[in-house]
């Protein structure tokens, strides 16, 4: 499984980064550098994403003087043998430069002294003066005397085949004097790969460290936050869509998962994963859904993106009369037959051409005349669904035969329409571009998407059947991923802190972020490391809070009073910091509420889910603030097994409540009997 690194700085920050290093170590290039910063980087085997590039290229700007000493003479080698490459260099190039300018003398005296009988032929006389003499010499030229043109073109021709041949060995003296050089650059390299190295091996013992480290020391972490990144943890779901379009010749693939399980992330990076190789489009949905406006916002991206692509390696017309005479002489490149189709079809999305051609004739005293003129008339025309549709289904073929890239369209946020109907809709409207021979789909879709799908074996069909060769759903990161997504972002994060940030989260990467946010805020509002066990109470008494103030709000929008008060008075301990956590979790009973409310379903549904959010919270707690850090020593394996059951049972608590407490349940009897 290939890894990919997430660099939340901006760019140009790493490429002044890479500077400074380049500045100390002359006369190596921006590009090599970060070639052997690479090189250097490799594969960080359990390690990998925990530490970042950006970390990287500081550790080893803060290191660079002390590489530069170790490996000082081969850095004054590789300089002094550059110096004298680079004025041999110069010397080939101004000779080069002469022989060019000679060259080009050669060429002009040969075309106009080769041209000269044809011209006199046409003329059928000669030219006023036919005898030039030579200014400083006895020497004459006749232009009337063909052996003295014959002379003249034959010894240009020598002098071009002359200097064209002393140019390439100018051009190979380059090339010797270059490999000369390489076996100094290749051995400052080899060390130089091996200083960077080192600076890798240094961070690897230091993530190693902090993964042990009881306590949490960061108080600072600014990236995490929802960012637009790249990849930022290894996916199985990831590489199973990347080898699905690989292997196929078109196909239409749904994403499913529960909101903020990265489908949207997942997206973006099949969209920058892809490139260059294939043409990316990445589309989210619009808030309010319209076919015919989304089916044209789809054809526009992606030819824009096609012409993109190809624009720049398409041959320029310079002159379109002068194109007219040389087009029939001439193939025409794929690129610009692209560039031509994207453009027209840009035209077509929302205008319509017409051209009108007029010819007048007549006679005169001077003769006859005739006049041809041409008159073009631009209109908006609204294109139908259907019209638009066929349009961008002709597109894809032509730009299929022409040899253009494979076309990947991601197309996200489908799940977040108002209504069911309205996906279904969406779906509709976009499954006749489905399986077009070089064309790829994406589609963000809803779980109940994924549910249609499964069921596709019970007799019936809808379009969710009809339309996808396969919904795969976003699963959660494993408990060790997650928290090499955490220290990746934060560059050391404890792994305990990590697992519990990981059970209260139920795994789902938005609030794992979201949990471990918040520890590093408390740290920061301590003002001191602090321990796995004193960050678990706080977090989960404020999201227990949080929760009391939605049951609340929710209880007295519905206009209901039954169960208000018991709710306060749990609000009212909860709010009080005097009273234990556990204490107050564990002496909880909503019991009564429920019989209060039998007759309100929801209200049901609503306690009872309380209830157990209640007792998971508890049970967390109590896990997390009783030795953990020794259960953690002792059998690691066995700790992060009980902390993936914690996350599934958080997880299955907004879908599944049974599920829920069945999980909760076979964990707190691990969790005893371990105790």
């Amino acid at each position: 499984m290939s890894n990919q690194h997430e660099d939340s700085e901006p760019f140009g920050h790493m490429i002044s980064i890479v500077e400074d290093i380049s500045h100390n170590l002359p006369p190596i290039s921006l590009v090599k550098i970060i070639i052997l910063l690479d090189q250097a980087f490799g594969e960080q085997g359990p390690d990998a994403l925990v530490i970042s590039r950006t970390q990287y290229y500081r550790a080893v700007a803060g290191k660079v003087f002390e590489i530069q000493s170790e490996y000082q003479a081969e850095v004054e080698g590789y300089r002094l043998a550059y110096i004298r490459y680079l004025r041999r260099r110069n010397i080939f190039t101004l000779l080069n430069i002469f022989l060019t300018c000679l060259n080009t003398v050669a060429l002009l005296v040969g075309i106009f002294f080769g041209l000269l009988p044809l011209i006199t032929l046409y003329y059928a006389h000669i030219p006023p003066q036919a005898v030039y003499h030579i200014p400083r010499t006895s020497l004459q030229l006749n232009l009337a005397n063909g052996r003295d043109i014959f002379i003249i073109l034959g010894g240009a021709i020598i002098i071009y085949v002359l200097v064209s041949l002393l140019q390439r060995i100018v051009a190979h003296q380059v090339t010797r004097e270059y490999i000369r050089l390489q076996p100094t650059a290749q051995e400052l390299y080899r060390r130089l790969t091996a200083g960077f190295r080192t600076v890798v091996i240094n961070l690897m013992r230091v993530a190693r460290e902090l993964r042990s480290d009881p306590v949490l020391r960061s108080d600072r972490a600014p990236t995490l936050v929802e960012i637009g990144s790249a990849r930022v943890f290894p996916s199985e779901t990831f590489d199973r869509i990347v080898e699905f379009l690989q292997l196929h010749v078109t196909s239409a693939v749904g994403v499913s998962g529960q909101r903020g399980a990265g489908k949207s992330t997942l997206l973006q990076w099949l969209v920058n994963t892809l490139q260059p190789d294939w043409i990316t489009v990445y589309l989210p949905t619009p808030a309010t859904y319209d076919a015919l406006d989304f089916a044209r916002m789809i054809f526009r991206a992606t030819a824009n993106a096609v012409l993109t692509r190809n624009q720049s390696r398409a041959i320029p017309i310079r002159s379109r009369k002068f194109s007219r005479f040389i087009r029939p002489f001439r193939p025409r490149p794929s690129q610009d037959e692209i560039v031509r189709l994207s453009n027209d079809v840009l035209s077509l999305i929302g205008n319509s051409r017409t051209d009108q051609w007029t010819i007048a004739g007549g006679l005169s005293a001077k003769g006859a005349s005739l006049n041809r003129q041409k008159q073009t008339t631009i209109t908006q025309k609204e294109l139908t669904h259907p019209e638009l549709i066929s349009a961008f289904t002709q597109y894809l073929e032509t730009y299929r035969r022409f040899g253009g890239h494979k076309i990947l369209i991601a197309i996200d946020e489908l799940d977040k329409l108002a209504s069911a109907e309205e996906a279904i809709g969406a779906i509709n409207s976009l499954k006749d571009l489905f399986h077009l021979p070089n064309s790829h789909f994406v589609v963000s879709v809803s779980e109940d998407a994924l549910i249609r799908f499964v069921m596709r074996g019970i007799p019936f069909r809808d379009v969710f059947d009809s339309s996808f060769d396969d919904i795969i759903q976003v699963e959660p990161p494993s408990p060790e991923n997650a928290w090499k997504l955490l220290a990746h972002r934060t560059g050391g994060f404890p792994i305990s802190v990590a697992l519990f940030c990981y059970a209260w989260s139920g795994g789902i990467p938005r609030d794992l972020i979201r949990t471990a946010r918040e520890c590093v805020n408390i740290r920061r509002r301590l003002g001191k490391p602090v321990t796995v066990g004193e960050l678990a109470p706080p977090i989960v008494r404020n999201d227990v809070k949080d929760a009391l103030e939605a049951a609340l709000t929710t209880t007295l929008t519905e206009g209901g009073a039954l169960g208000v008060e018991s709710l306060l008075a749990l609000r009212r301990k909860m709010e009080d910091e005097s009273i234990s956590l556990k204490n107050v979790l564990q002496t909880t009973d909503l019991q009564y509420d429920l019989e209060t409310n039998s007759n309100e379903q929801n209200r049901i549904l609503m306690l009872k889910r309380l209830a157990l959010y209640f007792k998971l919270g508890y049970s967390i707690v109590n896990y997390f603030t009783n030795d953990f850090d020794e259960k953690l020593v002792a059998d690691f394996a066995k700790v992060v097994e009980i902390i993936r059951k914690f996350g599934r049972a958080k997880l299955a608590l907004s879908t599944y409540p049974s599920e829920a407490e069945w999980l909760l349940t076979e964990v707190v009897k691990v969790v005893t009997a371990d105790d």
